[in-house]
Protein backbone atom coordinates (compact mmCIF):
# COMPACT_ATOMS: atom_id res chain seq x y z
CA UNK A 1 0.00 0.00 0.00
CA UNK A 2 1.25 3.44 -0.64
CA UNK A 3 1.59 5.62 2.53
CA UNK A 4 3.84 8.12 1.63
CA UNK A 5 1.77 9.61 -1.49
CA UNK A 6 1.42 13.50 -1.10
CA UNK A 7 -2.63 14.03 -0.90
CA UNK A 8 -2.62 17.49 -3.38
CA UNK A 9 -5.93 19.38 -4.88
CA UNK A 10 -3.52 20.96 -7.82
CA UNK A 11 -0.39 19.70 -8.81
CA UNK A 12 2.00 21.74 -10.26
CA UNK A 13 0.92 22.21 -13.73
CA UNK A 14 5.06 22.78 -15.11
CA UNK A 15 6.05 19.59 -13.03
CA UNK A 16 6.64 16.78 -15.33
CA UNK A 17 6.25 13.11 -14.48
CA UNK A 18 9.16 10.97 -15.63
CA UNK A 19 7.78 7.42 -14.16
CA UNK A 20 4.58 5.50 -13.72
CA UNK A 21 2.69 6.54 -10.62
CA UNK A 22 4.29 9.66 -10.31
CA UNK A 23 0.92 11.25 -10.40
CA UNK A 24 -2.54 10.09 -10.70
CA UNK A 25 -5.61 11.75 -11.12
CA UNK A 26 -9.12 11.17 -10.14
CA UNK A 27 -12.60 12.11 -10.99
CA UNK A 28 -15.37 11.39 -10.14
CA UNK A 29 -18.46 12.04 -12.90
CA UNK A 30 -22.22 12.49 -12.13
CA UNK A 31 -24.95 11.44 -11.16
CA UNK A 32 -25.94 10.40 -14.41
CA UNK A 33 -29.90 10.56 -15.61
CA UNK A 34 -29.89 7.12 -16.09
CA UNK A 35 -28.87 4.93 -13.54
CA UNK A 36 -26.96 1.30 -14.73
CA UNK A 37 -28.04 -1.88 -14.73
CA UNK A 38 -26.21 -2.59 -11.44
CA UNK A 39 -27.65 0.83 -9.72
CA UNK A 40 -24.78 3.09 -10.45
CA UNK A 41 -24.83 6.58 -11.46
CA UNK A 42 -21.42 7.72 -10.97
CA UNK A 43 -18.17 7.22 -12.90
CA UNK A 44 -14.99 6.74 -10.94
CA UNK A 45 -12.09 7.94 -13.31
CA UNK A 46 -7.95 7.05 -12.17
CA UNK A 47 -5.59 8.20 -14.92
CA UNK A 48 -1.67 7.85 -14.69
CA UNK A 49 -0.09 11.15 -16.16
CA UNK A 50 2.95 9.58 -17.32
CA UNK A 51 1.07 6.71 -19.17
CA UNK A 52 -1.83 7.90 -19.14
CA UNK A 53 -3.53 4.13 -18.39
CA UNK A 54 -6.99 4.55 -17.23
CA UNK A 55 -9.41 2.59 -14.96
CA UNK A 56 -13.15 3.72 -14.93
CA UNK A 57 -15.16 1.93 -11.99
CA UNK A 58 -18.62 2.92 -12.04
CA UNK A 59 -20.06 3.13 -8.56
CA UNK A 60 -23.73 3.90 -6.69
CA UNK A 61 -22.43 6.90 -4.66
CA UNK A 62 -19.40 9.24 -4.05
CA UNK A 63 -19.18 8.07 -0.13
CA UNK A 64 -17.42 4.49 -2.71
CA UNK A 65 -14.59 6.72 -3.62
CA UNK A 66 -12.13 5.28 -1.34
CA UNK A 67 -13.29 1.60 -1.03
CA UNK A 68 -12.80 1.63 -5.18
CA UNK A 69 -9.58 3.02 -5.23
CA UNK A 70 -8.66 0.10 -2.92
CA UNK A 71 -9.96 -2.36 -4.81
CA UNK A 72 -8.37 -0.88 -8.71
CA UNK A 73 -5.40 -0.33 -6.52
CA UNK A 74 -5.05 -4.11 -5.05
CA UNK A 75 -6.18 -5.70 -8.98
CA UNK A 76 -4.03 -3.83 -11.28
CA UNK A 77 -1.25 -4.46 -8.53
CA UNK A 78 -0.30 -0.39 -9.14
CA UNK A 79 3.18 -1.76 -10.94
CA UNK A 80 3.97 -4.53 -8.32
CA UNK A 81 5.61 -2.60 -5.46
CA UNK A 82 5.58 0.86 -7.07
CA UNK A 83 4.21 3.29 -5.03
CA UNK A 84 2.31 6.29 -5.89
CA UNK A 85 3.54 9.88 -5.45
CA UNK A 86 0.92 12.14 -5.36
CA UNK A 87 -2.45 12.11 -6.38
CA UNK A 88 -4.63 14.79 -7.83
CA UNK A 89 -8.59 15.62 -7.18
CA UNK A 90 -10.48 18.48 -8.62
CA UNK A 91 -12.87 18.80 -6.15
CA UNK A 92 -11.19 17.78 -2.73
CA UNK A 93 -14.77 17.80 -0.93
CA UNK A 94 -15.83 14.82 -2.97
CA UNK A 95 -12.37 12.80 -1.70
CA UNK A 96 -11.26 13.93 1.07
CA UNK A 97 -12.80 11.62 3.56
CA UNK A 98 -10.90 10.31 6.75
CA UNK A 99 -9.58 7.09 5.18
CA UNK A 100 -7.71 8.73 2.42
CA UNK A 101 -6.52 11.40 5.16
CA UNK A 102 -5.46 8.13 7.41
CA UNK A 103 -3.57 6.28 4.47
CA UNK A 104 -1.90 9.45 2.60
CA UNK A 105 -1.11 12.34 5.00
Amino acid sequence: MATNANYVKHANEHNQNHNKLDLIHLDVWGPTQNMSIGGSRYFLIFIDDFTRHTWVCLIEKKSEVFYSFLKVKSLDNWERGKKIKCLKFDSVKEYFSTQFKRLYL
